[in-house]
């Protein structure tokens, strides 16, 4: 039994920056404890609405078949898009056969109370979509998302919790500063931007799982304008890293390919530069040195894509920096690099270790939930990776080479 449900015009604007029909807000908790949401329980998804000026009701978010906890009823992030649902005010009938009936001004005292909707109320919100379901109480299990999302090719890795952006089209992405590759990534190199002066502090895993979070807001941002597919990659590399120095597989890239590119593929080139060259310098360990340029470069060519909309990424990522300062920090920053400043290789081993840090779950970019406890880390980070598979990533190395190289079990699957 599917519900529809207000959001107050205060809490969407303070959770979604830069409200716009089309964008994302991948809300996962709907927070309130109003008797009339119980029929969820049974079956059904929680539609919620927000009320924009002059009587505009927006669908703001579905929460797909949600549970209820102390907090409220949570699912999994939200996947549809902001809608404009004018159109369809008139024709909600709910299970109570009234409709909605306001004065001018006053469709969000209207909405104050949940209401239950019918299969047909169902059928014209999903349709809204852009594509129709089956009734709510024949499918209350499905997950599936209604729209063309970005990251549904690797929805294992998607975190949630991002903050929602305005995808670029062809006319916003083309009035972004002309500016080269190259000079944004030396910006980054020179700690750039808010927050970036911190990231050393941080162990390597935690550097990378803030790569992985930016990688999905860029990912958000440019789908629509850049093919996406190597910032799926390479966020899966990222992720697998974390566990062993031997999963990437190399893949050359160089600053004057991507100058002398076009600005679609010089940017999506620009977001794997730093890590595969990382790598490419370390070749028979885990990185020596920080990741920091790996990161703050991805920060900083996200940022080059949000423009004006970065303000709202900013506030998440100083968010999970504050986190991961106090969970995930690199304690040995200034320590030595080098084999021969350790008594073996093994001492040498241990040290980097040491600055790589434990591996890190996507849960820790979601600022919207409580920190899972860490005795659930590895568990967590496991079902994460029992994902990836190098048949579907060619930047990952194939098991049997992985073999090889001493890892007996290199995937799940």
């Amino acid at each position: 039994m599917s519900i529809l449900a207000i959001v107050s015009k205060s809490e969407f604007e303070k959770a979604v920056a830069s409200p716009a029909v089309s964008g994302l807000w991948p809300v996962t908790t709907y927070f309130s404890s109003n008797p009339g949401l119980e029929l969820l329980a049974r079956g059904g998804d929680l539609y919620l609405v927000t009320v924009r000026p002059n009587d505009t009701l927006w669908l703001a978010a579905v929460l797909r078949s949600p549970k209820k906890n102390a907090r409220g009823w949570t699912a999994k992030a939200n996947t549809a898009p902001i809608r404009d649902a004018t159109s369809i005010i008139k024709k909600l009938r709910f299970a109570n056969g009234k409709g909605l009936t306001f004065g001018a001004g006053k469709l969000g005292m209207s909405l104050q109370t949940p209401r239950q909707l019918t299969d047909a109320d169902v059928a014209q919100l999903e349709a809204l979509l852009g594509k129709a379901r089956t009734p709510a109480r024949k499918t209350a299990t499905t997950t599936t998302a209604t729209w063309d999302d970005p990251l549904s090719g690797a929805p294992f890795w998607t975190p949630a919790g991002l903050p929602a952006v305005e995808p670029l089209t062809p006319k916003t992405f083309a009035a972004l500063p002309k500016t080269k590759v190259s000079a944004l990534l030396a910006k980054a190199q020179r700690g750039f931007g808010p927050d970036v002066h911190r990231l050393p502090k941080l162990s390597h895993c935690a550097n990378y799982l803030v790569s992985i979070g930016s990688l999905g807001v860029a990912l958000r941002r440019s789908h629509a304008v850049m093919d996406p597919k190597l910032k799926r990659l390479l966020a899966e590399v990222l992720f697998a890293y974390q566990l062993d120095w031997r999963y990437p597989k190399p893949f050359g890239i160089t600053i004057t390919d991507m100058d002398t590119s076009s600005p679609e593929i010089g940017l999506r080139r620009a977001f794997a530069f730093q890590f595969f060259e990382l790598i490419e310098q370390t070749p028979s360990y885990f990185s020596t040195v920080s990741p920091f340029f790996v990161t703050s470069s991805i920060i900083a060519l996200t940022r080059h894509l949000l423009g004006k909309q970065a303000a709202t990424y900013n506030a998440w990522l100083a968010g999970v920096i504050d986190r991961l300062v106090k969970v995930a920090t690199n304690p040995t920053p200034r320590a030595s690099i080098y084999l021969h400043h350790f008594p073996s290789e093994k001492a040498w081993k241990a040290a980097i270790d040491v600055r790589h840090g434990r591996p890190l779950p996507l849960e820790l970019l979601d600022l919207s939930r409580e920190l899972p406890p860490q005795p659930k880390w590895p568990a967590l980070v496991g079902a994460t990776f029992a994902h990836l598979s190098p048949g579907k990533n060619p930047l990952l190395q194939q098991r049997a080479t992985l073999i090889k190289r001493g890892l007996a079990k290199p995937y799940a699957r």
